[in-house]
């Protein structure tokens, strides 16, 4: 047998089912170039223990994760040296090296991401790669072209004392198979029998009985699987395969008669596969062949189940294929049957006989459609006197229907009869129809509720008390009660009236279920499904949606299986959720439920629909049934595999700044990499595009990221720090692999964040620190001196001041009142003398109007009155005539009104200011020219006092004052109490200029 024989071997492995021995449908998924290999012909294939499937073709080698292919060859990979790969030589070790072999290459190993080729240089015979394989020890065994090598402690060692240096100078093959056989060993004839060398022993080939020329060996087919099975056929033997494992042979009788037959399989409960060059795969079982269609390819070479229980194949022309049993069988009537496939209402009778409206009142039995008409009516399908709107079981057994023509009709003994007394009352197009165990019969539709008890009709609407006219769904439970969706949500029916059920208002009820626990679940045309538990102040009610994991929000059916799940039905599909994960939600143990969804791919027909109740039941056997648009679906619910296993997960990639970064368990990054970029996945075949992820970068995100079934995570900025990034992945049965993966992320600061760039800010800022300190602390005192000397000005100025007036008092006011006193006591003694006693009067009168002068000069140094009386301006004016008639010093003035603006104590200051300094002009400036300005410039008022005197040199702290008063430090002090601006502008010889700026008031208050 020559090469192109062997690739057209069907190599079918150990496939391991849990069904029922009855055959179950099968169904082949398929990968090619376009969607994604690298090439459709495969040369090897294998699962590694992280959970990938490699691939290796004649352009490169294929990493799949059931998702996505990555892409390996020479151009995009360091350490290929060629994209043509070996038959079969594919090996993983012990140490989780995988190990490639090339046609002409050499072998490639694959560790820890770097691809290594070693070729000739190395120590290898040939780069003709034939086999790989490992003995006990963990020693890798090479074939090539040239010899056999090992691969031990890192080194290729030639067995020279073993093996010659050529292969075939010690290669013998049995004489009908050709070279084939070498892919599975080497070979010897040997002390009257076949030996191979594999794993890194020689082991006897075990032969049947009658077989005479052993040197003669007549093989048909030979292989060898992944469980190191060996297995072979002889010629003249045609119903007889054998099995070598472990040196035991075993014999499988009775196999058909079939020339192109090459290799067969035996799985866990006896039961054969079988393959041929054809390209044709079935299983043999009790006797007969079922055959199973799906592959397009007639070069069937390789085949490998696994870990979850698929069976792949291997092609040399059509790419890589998948067998997996179909959870969903499908019955639709032929193409060209005028019924069509649409499927209507289906219900299974108390008989167990299945009933439909699919064109008609349809029976459904052993695959075949058996469709009913009204005597003496149309048989067209489409015609509206045949179209069933709702069908039930009455208490009789008989079938009840209702057309699209209003009628309502009895199936009974093989006929249907009208029903014209229902058909006259019953309006509008009908959704339910059902019978209660109080021998009621209901009626819902678009036009409300119905009821028909003792031959009379009562019809219910939204007057009544029904949330929506449109009545979708009627349920009774084990109580008795009725449960009734409408457009507009549930109401219950007890004692006649209809009672609203809080919590499910203004959502459309296209269906309900009672589990087994006495708890509704309610699916919605839009808003998820919903939970009704009871408690002790009525139900409790929990609502999810697809924020919490449904695979979708629109729910026509929902069914209880045996094995703890909801099924239920959307326009895409079937899906369904672990119950107890929908309680655990509901108690708020977790956030999340999985959600499994089943399509076209799984056989589903056509897309579900959510027209009327009945649109699916659970049947006697556990099985499930979906009315479709194209057919019925029935699941098997025992058949669905269940993943008890978490998926591994792995983390792929890691882009930084948007260039590629080794995944060590550190990644570097430094403060201008804005961008992150993190791959990740979950090896497994077992419904992977149902896999959902969550993540968190430790120290940046606040809890947990749900990703759904998205496998790279995005962030735009991380600020520099310590992170770990953490990636968690659940299967489609929502077992979670909570340990995952991880990698640290290390973001470098920028330079002005490094602990030397740190350190050294720290030092200039604490010397910076301590010289503003210094500086703070000797303004404070040089503040607090010249407050200390305000303070003793102040106090030196009040004693001054006293002592004034009491001067005043005493050499002024006290010796004119003397005076006064001492005219008073002569004018008494001269009353005799009139003309003397006039004199006196005349002096105390005199006198006593110098005493109030002297008292109004007093006064008005304490306070002018004529502040009070003119006002502000007036009085300043007054000051400056004043001044001028006494000094002889020409004043002008240019005052503008300001009356008003300022507040008493304020006005007083002012007005000291002024007097302050045209005193200081009148003492000592030697002036001839004076000016006194008062102007308003918006909310500000300027005061400049100015002169032409002979100035002098401003000296920082002077504090040169006029008697009795605080010199310019007590004017500058009176004008910062105000809020206000005071500068002195002067030089000697060139005059002075006091000018003060205040910010004017409104209504007495500072503005």
């Amino acid at each position: 047998m020559n090469l192109r024989t062997a690739a057209h071997l069907c190599w079918i492995v150990v496939f391991v089912l849990a069904s029922p021995p009855a055959f179950a449908q099968y169904q082949f998924d398929s990968w090619t170039t376009e969607n994604g290999l690298p090439n459709n012909w495969i040369m090897a294939i294998h699962q590694t223990r992280d959970g990938y499937l490699w691939l290796t073709t004649n352009d490169g080698v294929a990493r799949f994760d059931g998702v996505r292919f990555q892409i390996f060859n020479k151009v995009n990979t360091p350490g290929l040296t060629t994209n043509w790969f070996a038959y079969r030589a594919i090996w993983e070790d012990e140490h989780d090296n995988l190990w490639m072999g090339t046609q002409g290459g050499g072998v490639i190993r694959y560790h820890d991401g770097t691809f290594t080729a070693l070729t000739t240089k190395d120590g290898l015979p040939s780069n003709l790669v034939i086999r790989i394989d490992e003995d006990s020890a963990g020693t890798v065994w090479i074939t090539t072209g040239g010899g056999v090598v090992r691969w031990r402690n890192g080194h290729l060692v030639l067995p020279r004392s073993r093996f010659d240096r050529s292969l075939d100078a010690w290669l013998t093959l049995p004489r009908s198979t050709s070279s084939d056989a070498k892919f599975f060993g080497l070979w010897r004839f040997k002390a009257g029998q076949w030996q191979r060398f594999a794993y890194g022993h020689w082991s006897p080939l075990p032969l049947p009985r009658g077989v005479h020329d052993v040197a003669d060996l007549p093989i048909e087919a030979i292989a060898e699987d992944s469980e190191r099975h060996l297995w072979y056929s002889l010629k003249g033997r045609p119903h007889d395969y054998y099995c070598v494992h472990q040196g035991r042979l075993d014999v499988i009788h009775d196999v058909p008669d079939n020339s192109a037959t090459q290799i067969c399989c035996q799985d866990r409960e006896g039961r054969l596969w079988m393959g041929n060059h054809f390209g044709d795969i079935g299983l043999w079982q009790e006797g007969h062949l079922h055959p199973l269609s799906g592959i397009s390819s007639t070069n069937v070479f390789q085949a490998m189940e696994d870990r979850d229980g698929n069976l792949w194949i291997a092609t040399l022309d059509r790419g890589l294929y998948r067998l997996r049993k179909q959870v969903i069988t499908a019955y639709r009537r032929p193409a060209t049957a005028p019924q069509g496939n649409v499927m209507g209402p289906i219900l299974q009778t108390r008989t167990g006989a299945v009933w439909l409206a699919s064109g008609g009142l349809t029976s459904f039995k052993e695959g075949r459609f058996t469709n009913y008409y009204r005597p003496r009516q149309s048989h067209k399908p489409w015609d509206s006197v045949n179209m069933v709107d709702a069908i039930s079981q009455d208490r009789d057994g008989s079938i009840l229907e209702h057309t699209w023509d209003g009628a309502v009709w009895r199936f009974r003994d093989g006929r249907l009869r009208a029903e014209p007394f229902l058909s006259a009352r019953i309006k509008g197009r009908i959704n339910v129809i059902l019978r209660d165990r109080a021998g009621n019969l209901w009626f819902g539709g678009e036009r409300g509720l119905y009821r028909v008890h003792n031959g009379v009709v009562t019809q219910f609407t939204a007057r009544d008390g029904l949330p929506g006219n449109t009545v979708n769904i009627i349920e009774e439970d084990g109580a008795g009660a009725l449960w009734i969706g409408t457009s507009g949500g549930l109401v219950q029916f007890g004692g006649g009236k209809l009672v609203l059920v809080p919590g499910v208002r203004g959502v459309c009820v296209e269906a309900m279920c009672e589990d087994k626990a006495h708890v509704w679940w309610l699916g919605t045309l839009d808003d998820g499904l919903y939970r009704l538990a009871r408690g002790p102040t009525g139900p409790k009610i929990t609502h999810y949606t697809a924020a919490q994991g449904l695979y979708s929000n629109r729910v026509y059916t929902v069914l209880e299986d045996d094995f703890g799940y909801l099924w239920m039905s959307c326009d895409s599909g079937l899906y369904r959720v672990r119950k107890q994960a929908l309680n655990d939600l509901a108690a708020g143990r977790i956030s999340q439920v999985i959600s499994s969804h089943f399509g076209a791919a799984d056989g589903l027909p056509g897309e579900c629909t959510g027209v009327g109740q009945g649109m699916a039941f659970k049947a006697r056997d556990g099985r499930l049934w979906f009315a479709t648009q194209d057919g019925l679906a029935v699941v098997d619910a025992r058949s669905v595999r269940i993943c008890r296993a978490p998926p591994p997960v792995i983390i792929e990639a890691c882009l930084v700044g948007g260039r590629p970064a080794p995944c060590t368990p550190e990644v570097r990054m430094r403060a201008d990499d804005s961008n992150l970029e993190i791959s990740y996945t979950a090896p497994s075949f077992n419904q992977p595009g149902q896999i959902r992820f969550n993540y968190e970068l430790e120290g940046l995100d606040r809890s947990w990221i749900e990703a759904g079934t998205r496998r790279t995570a995005y962030y735009s900025h991380v600020p520099p720090g310590h992170y770990t990034f953490k990636v968690i992945a659940a299967n489609s049965d929502g077992v979670w692999n909570t340990e995952g993966q991880s990698l640290s992320i290390v973001v470098l600061p920028p330079f002005y964040r490094t602990w030397w760039f740190l350190t050294l800010a720290s030092l200039i800022a604490a010397s910076a620190m301590a010289t503003a300190w210094q500086y703070r602390v000797s303004q404070l005192k040089r503040a607090n001196a010249l407050q200390e000397a305000f303070s003793r000005q102040l106090i030196a100025s009040q004693e001054q001041e006293r002592q004034r007036i009491a001067a005043e008092l005493h050499d002024s006011l006290g010796q004119t009142m003397l005076i006064i006193k001492n005219r008073a006591s002569l004018a008494l003694k001269a009353l005799a003398d009139r003309a003397s006693a006039e004199e006196q009067l005349d002096e105390i009168s005199a006198s006593a109007a110098d005493a109030l002068e002297e008292v109004r000069i007093i006064a008005y140094n304490l306070r002018p009155h004529q502040l009070d009386r003119f006002g502000l301006t007036k009085t300043v004016q007054a000051m400056c005539a004043q001044a001028a008639r006494s000094s002889g010093i020409n004043f002008s003035t240019e005052l503008e009104p300001i009356d008003g603006l300022f507040t008493k104590p304020a006005e007083t200051n002012i007005y000291r200011v002024v007097q302050e300094a045209v005193n200081n002009i009148i003492k000592h400036s030697d002036a001839g020219e004076a000016r006194c300005v008062l102007r308003r410039r918006g909310e500000t008022v300027e005061l400049i006092i100015q002169d032409d005197g002979r100035g002098f040199a401003r000296v920082e702290g002077d504090a040169r004052a006029s008697r009795g008063g605080f010199g310019l430090f007590g004017m500058a002090e009176r004008v910062r109490l105000m809020g206000g601006k005071f500068s002195v502008d002067s030089s000697p010889g060139h005059g002075t200029a006091v000018t003060v700026k205040l910010s004017s008031v409104v209504n007495g208050h500072a503005s």
